[in-house]
């Protein structure tokens, strides 16, 4: 934590700090907090426009907390500021807000002893990657509030949970890949050797292996859409399933027609069922190779014009 300069003038506010944060305190050079000297460097790193480009004006706090951490990071970490690519606006509404002794009270990744083993990130880890590992935990200390991105993980987590053969053919194919945030950390700082290299090519690899499996097991990869996940900033591969009404084949035909027809005419009462069900659409309904379709649902379909 860097304190800015007004505050770092605030004795009784620095002892505070010390005492309460579970953080290390550093008093940097206050020149670093300078809006001017602030917004230059930013733009030096991420362009021209990267600060403007994330809704701040160049004498906001915010611009000034950034510039000061990257001269930090260049007085203090040799080679580490090339790996200091975008710039990102937090915002803290995204995400429930938990801090370091909420975090501890309830354990989630760490006891209150300190200890991993015990606590509710070691009770429900099976993950086999290292970033999976991680990204497991960032979702636990910061959980988000946006339903949406809640509900499209939880499509991901019911496709896996109701499918344990193509799951566990997914954690034999991902436990073989290497961390590729950490080589590509050691590549940005020019440690990565031939071997690093090589186990990116590998990690690589394991991605066409993974959707062969997706696709064997009629699991669908789904995109989570940048502006629907403010908090990663990009957009987010992740896999969801199809949700598909079984018939016996000695269903009448009528039946089968009627059903099919009222699904189709209906369509925004089926979306509003639930948000898992918000992307409901007719054409969708046909997104399956699993079984024939019963001849009544394909009258229905002709009809329709999607068949």
């Amino acid at each position: 934590m860097l304190p800015g300069p007004d505050l770092r003038e605030d004795d009784d506010a620095i002892a505070t700090l010390r005492a309460d944060l579970d953080a290390t305190l550093t008093l940097h050079e206050a020149e670093a907090f300078a809006p001017g000297a602030a917004a230059h460097r930013l733009r030096e790193q991420f362009g021209d426009g990267a600060v403007e480009s994330v809704g701040l004006e160049a004498a906001a706090p915010a611009v000034q907390a950034a510039g000061a951490t990257l001269d930090y990071v260049e007085t203090t970490g040799a080679g580490v500021l090339a790996s200091f690519t975008r710039l990102q606006r937090y915002r803290d509404r995204e995400h429930v807000a938990l801090d370091a002794t909420t975090q501890r009270n309830l354990e989630l990744t760490e006891t209150m002893q300190g200890d991993r083993e015990g606590s509710l990130l070691a009770t429900i880890d099976e993950t086999v990657t290292s970033p999976g590992r991680r990204r497991l935990g960032e979702w636990l200390a910061r959980p988000r509030r946006d339903r949406e991105t809640i509900s499209t993980r939880l499509d991901a987590v019911d496709a896996l949970g109701s499918s344990a053969l193509a799951r566990e053919r997914l954690r034999e194919e991902l436990s073989e890949a290497s961390d590729l945030a950490r080589l590509a950390s050691k590549a940005t700082h020019g440690s990565a050797d031939a071997g690093d290299l090589l186990r990116v090519r590998d990690a690589l690899d394991v991605l066409p292996a993974a959707e062969a499996v997706i696709e064997e097991f009629g699991l669908q990869p789904w995109t989570i859409p940048a502006s629907e996940n403010p908090g990663q900033g990009d957009e987010t591969q992740t896999v969801t399933t199809s949700i598909i009404l079984f018939a016996d084949e000695s269903l009448d035909e009528e039946v089968a027609y009627t059903v099919t027809r009222a699904m189709i005419d209906h369509s925004d009462a089926m979306g509003a069922v639930s948000d898992a069900m918000k992307r409901f659409t007719p054409e969708g309904m046909l997104a399956q190779d699993v079984l024939p379709f019963h001849p009544g649902a394909i009258r229905a379909y002709e009809e329709a014009g999607l068949m």
